[in-house]
């Protein structure tokens, strides 16, 4: 498990050790990228991005606000048996649909 928290560390992520999985978290801009690493080689890689996001000054039952609407889009890729996750995580980093 070490090695895979000091891993997630040198790629930049914020690192934590959750029941059997290492879970890395790390912002870029508007997209948050998750990793979550075991030691049997399972990867699970998550991006998060906003993809719009409007303001409008709106009143709801009288009362003067900003109204937010914002559209994201929740992508997820997961792999077993990964031999070099570090190969996967930058590969999925530089990844845009």
């Amino acid at each position: 498990m070490n090695a895979l928290l000091e891993l997630l560390e040198a790629l930049g992520y914020e690192v934590e050790a959750k029941e059997r999985y290492v879970v890395g978290h790390r912002q870029e801009g508007g997209t948050r990228l998750v990793v979550y690493l075991s030691p049997e080689g399972e990867v699970r890689l998550e991006k998060r991005r906003v993809i719009a996001e409007a303001v409008v000054e709106k009143q709801i039952a009288g009362i003067p606000g900003q109204y937010v609407r914002r559209e994201e889009v929740f992508e997820v890729f997961f792999a077993r048996e990964v031999k070099n996750p570090a190969r996967l995580i930058l590969a999925w980093e530089q990844l845009d649909p």
